[in-house]
């Protein structure tokens, strides 16, 4: 029994659950934002929204597996994922591919036919572009966490399409946002974690000595713009904007550009955990501040 219990706990250790709260959070993000752009209530097709999450959390899982069993061998090399699942051999490569193909098929079919074709197909785009080219990519060009965050950003949008069917000027502003606010969460695990990349030969601005001037223009131009993308988003027309809502959104913004000028100004440990924090947890305050104000 022990060995069941064992085996399972390390199947799920293989979905990388943190990541995955993550994307549902900012699934029903986008979800929130679409239905109230409608004009309807948030539980009012709780149908659709239980299988968006449980379609979106499936598909999340399975490509965080899939990940896995493609980077098992430089994971095996770098100290923080020496003890995952595959480079300990708790899980066999087999074993792990099978888990991910199921996991991320259902969530495909889950979202294609029991939210609409659009979600599905998007679900499907997202995994294919970070299986098969963001992946890969990361070995070969510095560029790869910019390229890695267009499917990052994708999940938001999959719930906007999910309570709407369309895509608006809203859709932009939501992908922006996601997609901006990556750069300075991935940038400071890279410089935490610098040692482990450059043994797994992963190549990023942030262990690169000679890009130090890019990588900060990137590190303070994309927290910037995560700012200006976060404002857009409390400030669509089905919004009333209060007081309140709009200065908590401008703090959370500083707060993130602050820490990024921080980083800039002095690469330490510190600062790189602080920006971390504030990275991790601006997608739920961001949620928060949008139910709250709408």
């Amino acid at each position: 029994m022990s060995h069941i219990t064992s085996q399972i706990k390390s199947y799920w250790e293989l979905t990388k659950p943190d990541i995955s709260l993550l994307v549902l959070i900012s699934t029903f993000l986008g979800y929130f934002l679409g239905i109230k752009f409608l004009g309807e209530g948030v539980f009012s097709n709780i149908a659709v929204l239980t299988h968006l999450m449980i379609g979106s959390v499936l598909s999340s899982a399975g490509v965080a597996i899939l990940n896995e069993y493609i980077e098992r061998e430089q994971d095996a090399k770098m100290h923080r994922t020496l003890s995952r699942p595959l480079p300990s051999g708790r899980i066999t490569p087999k074993g792990a591919l099978i888990f991910g193909i199921i996991a991320s098929g259902i969530g495909v079919l889950e979202l294609g036919f029991m939210v609409n074709i659009h979600s599905g197909i998007l679900s499907f785009i997202t995994i294919s572009i970070y299986l098969f080219v963001y992946t890969p990519i990361k070995q070969r060009s510095k560029w790869n966490t910019l390229i890695g965050a267009i499917p990052g950003a994708l999940p938001p949008v999959g719930g906007w399409i999910a309570a709407t069917g369309t895509v608006t000027s809203q859709t932009l502003a939501i992908f922006c946002f996601l997609f901006f606010w990556q750069i300075p969460h991935f940038f400071s695990i890279a410089w935490l974690y610098k040692t482990d990349y450059e043994k797994a030969g992963f190549k990023m601005f942030m262990t690169d000595k000679n890009d130090i001037f890019r990588s900060n223009i990137l590190l303070i131009g994309f927290s910037i713009l995560t700012l200006v993308f976060s404002v857009l988003l409390i400030s669509s027309p089905t919004s009333s904007m209060t007081l309140v809502i709009t200065t908590a959104t401008i703090v959370m913004g500083l707060l993130y550009v602050f820490t990024a000028l921080k980083m800039v100004l002095k690469r330490c440990s510190i600062n790189a955990r602080r920006l971390l924090f504030v990275s991790i947890i601006y997608i739920p305050v961001m949620l928060i501040i949008v139910i709250t104000g709408i």
